[in-house]
């Protein structure tokens, strides 16, 4: 919510916002929309999938006394 009211420039927003501001009054564009989100979520599902091993690792290494 804060970077909508914040950015006056459309082309600034973050990527939830714009995939937002696809909803219209009476028409929904619900193709864009979910191509929209997956764009978003892609990245950080890759990094999370490449460093899966290091993330396992430090919760493991701070959990054993």
């Amino acid at each position: 919510m804060w970077p909508l009211i914040v950015l006056s420039d459309d082309r600034k927003y973050t990527l939830p916002v714009a995939i937002a501001n696809l909803v219209g009054e009476h028409v929904q564009d619900a193709e864009l929309m979910m191509a929209g989100s997956v764009v978003t979520v892609l990245p950080v599902m890759l990094v999370f999938l490449f460093l899966q091993r290091y993330y396992i690792r430090g919760i493991t290494a701070g959990s054993v006394k």
